[in-house]
């Protein structure tokens, strides 16, 4: 960060009326700046471009014209690796959820959320690298920020679970593929959340990204099968 006193963001909103709200919002605080405004992903690239300065968290929309934010945060990371990215959506689907986890964003956040929220998660992405309590709980919240969980924390086949459920495969093909029942299945998916206190398929994403399972490039691992 440049500047000391603010963390600056990049947001791209299409909705004028939507954007304008949330700048005013995150920057009451004075601790954060709203340096580029931009109505879709291509115009936010092209700003910041231009600009010739990159700033500390691209904050996006899901839904915008001409570039959307999954082919954004494509284009982001292609670009510049390290930025870091909040999406901040209506949609609350798991599965958009997952596949934004998957790309490399750096966190997820819902519209009808607080303007507190929305200045902690931009907080925590600038100092810790992330922010996904829509998926997460206070204990594997925890567990993620003092790096506390470990490849020795589950056995081979969790981990197998785990790598197909960073994939775009249903339950069903996971216990094809792994050779076992449905059943089987569903007890590695409630031993998981029992241990960690989770209840979604994202969490489950997100224990993988923070056991190195997810590569660090935000796409889901090459899974080899017998």
């Amino acid at each position: 960060m440049e500047n000391n006193d603010f963390i600056t963001i990049a947001y791209a909103e299409d909705h004028n009326s939507v954007r304008q709200g949330i700048v005013l919002l995150v920057e009451k605080s004075g601790k954060i700046k709203v340096e580029f405004e931009a109505e879709n992903g291509k115009e936010l690239i092209s700003q910041i471009e231009q600009s010739g300065k990159l700033p500390d968290v691209c904050m996006i929309d899901i839904s915008m014209p001409v570039m959307d934010g999954f082919t954004l945060v494509d284009e982001i990371k292609k670009r510049w690796k390290d930025l870091k990215i909040l999406v901040l959506s209506a949609y609350d689907e798991e599965y958009l959820i997952i596949k934004m986890i998957r790309k490399g964003a750096n966190g997820y956040i819902f519209k009808g959320c607080s303007a507190e929220s929305i200045r902690q998660a931009i907080t925590d992405i600038h100092e810790t690298g992330y922010h996904y309590s829509t998926v997460a709980n206070n204990k594997l919240f925890s567990m993620v920020q003092k790096k506390q969980i470990k490849f020795n924390d589950f056995t081979s086949r969790d981990l197998e679970f785990l790598k197909y459920c960073c994939s775009d495969l249903t339950y069903i093909d996971i216990a094809a593929l792994m050779n076992t029942t449905q059943r089987s299945i569903a007890g590695y998916r409630s031993k998981l959340f029992s241990k960690f206190g989770i209840n979604s398929r994202a969490s489950l994403v997100m224990l993988a990204m923070q056991t190195g399972l997810l590569g660090l490039d935000g796409n889901a691992p090459i899974i080899q099968t017998k």
